[in-house]
């Protein structure tokens, strides 16, 4: 049973972490692709997850689909993965736009610490260039500093150094419902963007499987540990 997170020191300790998890995505299916296997094994082990999108990406829907499809998809998406419908949170910050609102992008996320006092914050890597990506992980480091433990998520296709030293073991059902929560996004699959395509998905799972001798993995840059 995967009770409990831990993660190795350098020391050789082992430091036990939460039961109470906030992903934090600065767009709709960004946490699926950085840690949807993950997602789905703490579903599975009855961790309170809770999931916040601070875009819905309105101004990326392409024609021929409703207004509001990217958010309708992130619901089904994450959903699919188990997580509670009422511990999801989508916002509608203009994509391409989070620095002039970093203001309130804190308030939201501070707003959320203090309604649910999560014991881990997943969230974008700093080495992540992407504008809103990179405000995202500067925000979420200010509202989290103090009590609660940090990990970050890998978007390949955006970063040219991410250093994981934690990685979560999935099985090969842990990558179906993964692939499957990332098919819910038919607008984004109809741009034909490269890395929506399931092997270069399960590839990435195979190289950070690899580093723990698994068959599959995600892994994570670690900030900060709180035991």
């Amino acid at each position: 049973m995967f009770k409990y997170l831990f993660i190795k020191l350098l020391f050789g300790g082992w430091v036990e972490m939460t039961r109470k998890v906030l992903f934090v995505s600065p767009h709709t299916d960004d946490i699926e692709f950085g840690c949807g296997g993950t997602i789905r094994r703490f579903v599975e082990d009855k961790v309170e997850v809770y999931c916040i999108i601070l875009s819905d990406c309105m101004n990326a829907i392409p024609k021929g689909f409703e207004e509001n499809s990217l958010n309708k998809e992130c619901f089904s998406s994450l959903t699919s993965l188990g997580v509670k419908k009422d511990r999801i949170f989508i916002f509608q910050i203009e994509n391409k736009e989070f620095q002039k609102n970093n203001r309130k992008i804190y308030s939201i996320l501070e707003d959320l610490k203090n309604k649910i006092s999560p014991d881990l914050a997943v969230i974008p890597s700093l080495n992540d260039p992407h504008q809103d990506h990179k405000t995202v992980a500067e925000e979420s480091l200010r509202v989290f500093r103090h009590n609660i433990s940090i990990i970050c998520y890998e978007e390949p296709w955006n970063h040219s150094k991410f250093e994981p030293k934690f990685f979560v073991r999935l099985t090969k059902t842990h990558l179906d419902y993964k692939i499957n929560a990332l098919k819910k996004y038919k607008t984004q699959r109809k741009l034909k963007r490269f890395y929506f395509d399931y092997k270069f998905i399960e590839g990435l799972a195979r190289v950070r499987g690899s580093h723990v001798f698994s068959e599959y993995a995600e892994g994570f840059e670690v900030i900060k540990l709180i035991q």
